[in-house]
């Protein structure tokens, strides 16, 4: 209690989540534990069923293990602040859920029945991060190259705008010299008035 540690604790006996917001949210059941009799022998009978199928949990453990935390990367959604990789984290979570929830289906204890028919597998949101962006992001938005080729048609022609700016530039210059007749036209860019036609 005096050096403020997690070691020592109840908590730190009881504490064998899987995952940052397991741990999350097992502090607050233990600073403010149910009183109420029908809710305490609700979630001791799905700890119950849980504890007596050893493969049934080690199934769920194994899920739990490689989840992210979604807790936080939909805050970094909600607030802006999100970058390719927590989208892709995202998506690998969208991945579990489903046979999370398998897990789950034929369970008789009333408190898991109700987790299973409340379990969103957000299955839309996982394949429409799948089909939209690259596997591999870069960490910043600013770097580009997150939007999967294909996906989008307008990304794309700006993708290639922004790959091929000369070859582009050289296509313009090419269809304004015999738009124009002037065969020294010339079509070029620079950082102080941006794209220009010379026809010197």
């Amino acid at each position: 209690m005096r050096s403020k540690e997690k070691k020592g604790t109840l908590l730190w006996v009881l504490d064998k989540t899987r995952t940052a917001m397991g741990a999350r949210m097992l502090r607050p059941w233990m600073e403010k534990p149910l009183i109420s009799v029908p809710q305490i022998v609700r979630r001791q009978n799905a700890v119950e069923t849980l504890v007596g199928d050893f493969m049934l949990r080690d199934r769920m453990e194994k899920l739990l293990m490689g989840v992210n935390d979604l807790e936080r990367i939909a805050s970094r959604i909600v607030y802006g602040s999100a970058n390719g990789r927590d989208l892709r984290s995202l998506y690998q979570v969208c991945a579990r859920l489903p046979q999370l929830k398998a897990c789950l289906e034929g369970l008789e204890t009333p408190l898991l029945r109700q987790l299973y028919a409340q379990m969103d597998t957000l299955e839309d949101i996982g394949a429409l991060i799948d089909a939209a962006m690259v596997d591999e992001p870069p960490f910043s938005v600013r770097e580009g190259g997150m939007i999967r080729p294909g996906f989008h048609e307008e990304a794309d022609r700006l993708r290639d705008l922004l790959g091929g700016g000369n070859a582009r530039l050289a296509a313009i210059e090419q269809k304004e010299r015999e738009r124009t007749g002037i065969s020294k036209l010339k079509v070029g860019y620079n950082k102080e008035v941006g794209y220009y036609i010379e026809c010197g």
